[in-house]
């Protein structure tokens, strides 16, 4: 006498149907977090940046004393202040031929960071912007200046686009 036959499924099935659902929402899960991360982090920088001239010369005001010349516009400005606090005003000179212009920026990143870090950084953050382009270096100089009672190193850095205008 042969035994009737079980119906339904079997119990590793049920364990691998199991294991695949809960996977499955654990991926979905994991993706919509990431998504609001990310959409977080763009809405983010895009409130940060401001193109309003009045707005610049505040955030260049904030970040140090100092007279913009005449000859450079107001470009671009950014306040974030996302897991790294960053202030930045760009100034942009046109006119006479010549190009140029003035960057100027206060960061305070969390941890400790030398200043090797804080370059490789800080272009990383004008790539992701659009606003970085490589320049061939000609002269450079170090000066340095005492803001809030603190020594601090500035670069000045002279040279040429990538198209061969002087920057």
């Amino acid at each position: 006498m042969s035994e009737p036959e079980k119906s339904g499924m079997a119990t590793s099935t049920k364990v691998i149907l199991a294991v695949v659902g809960i996977g499955g929402v654990a991926l979905l899960v994991c993706c919509g977090v990431a998504m609001w991360f990310g959409n977080k982090a763009v809405n983010a920088v895009t409130e940060a940046m401001t193109e309003n001239p009045d707005e610049i010369r505040t955030i260049t005001e904030s970040i140090a004393a100092i007279e913009i010349p005449a000859v450079y516009q107001p470009q671009m400005g950014m306040q974030l202040d996302f897991g790294v606090s960053m202030q930045m005003a760009a100034y942009s000179r046109n006119g006479g031929g010549q190009q140029g212009a003035v960057v100027l920026m206060q960061m305070a990143a969390p941890g400790q960071q030398n200043d090797e870090q804080m370059k490789a950084q800080f272009r990383q953050q004008m790539q992701q912007s659009g606003q970085n382009q490589e320049i061939n270096v000609e002269s450079s100089e170090t000066r340095t200046f005492v803001i809030d009672g603190e020594e601090c190193d500035f670069e000045f850095v002279s040279g040429t686009d990538q198209s061969g205008n002087q920057v």
